[in-house]
């Protein structure tokens, strides 16, 4: 079986602008889809691997995890209504969670995506008063949780590993690493994390 990562599009809902280009309360909505979300000044994706609905981040550096490498794509699981992106320990991350299939998709996002932080004002930010985005990211999970709770940890591991045999599920590592992966083309198309791909 070739392990398949299609980015999806993501809902979002923005304050409008105003004359002077500035957020403006009382201007309407924006509202769409994109396949890239700036979330607090953070670069989201949500990713479908082989049926398996996993969001990812590129790490900025600003948030104190000195283990993480900036400039990276990693996994997270779910956001809370805190907006709090829903993550373990720097070691935890920096090691993709203990999970072949994780590294492997994140290290082609870091070749085919790229370190695209420079270009974060690029793409549509989400209100924070709007629920759609984080419903969306949120899909593939029972339960997320907000920052600094009684129980965040051991809900975010049960996440962890509800990903991790989902995806071992869907993608039997003998399978994905023995076999060549078929390189889709067009910018839209889906790809595979062997097929090598480099940053458009």
């Amino acid at each position: 079986m070739t392990l398949t990562v299609r980015l999806l599009d993501i809902p979002y809902e923005s304050l409008g602008r105003g004359r002077d280009g500035s957020y403006d309360k009382n201007a309407p909505r924006v509202r769409g889809t994109s396949k890239f979300l700036n979330i607090m000044d953070r670069i989201v994706i949500v990713a479908d691997v082989n049926g398996v609905r996993v969001p990812f981040y590129l790490s900025t550096g600003a948030g104190g995890k000195q283990n993480v490498p900036a400039g990276k794509w990693y996994p997270f699981f779910g956001i809370g209504p805190d907006w709090w992106m829903n993550k373990l320990h720097d070691a935890d991350i920096a090691a993709y969670y203990h999970s072949d299939v994780l590294k492997k998709i994140c290290q082609q996002l870091d070749i085919k995506l790229g370190d695209i932080r420079d270009r974060a004002a690029d793409y549509p930010t989400t209100s924070l008063a709007s629920t759609q985005t984080r419903d969306f990211i949120n899909a593939g999970f029972d339960r997320v949780t907000e920052n600094e709770t009684p129980g965040a940890p051991a809900i975010v591991a049960q996440n962890v590993s509800a990903i991790r045999a989902a995806l071992d599920r869907a993608a039997p590592q003998n399978a994905w690493q023995r076999r060549a992966a078929r390189v889709p083309t067009g910018p839209q198309a889906p790809w595979t994390p062997d097929a090598g791909h480099s940053r458009d």
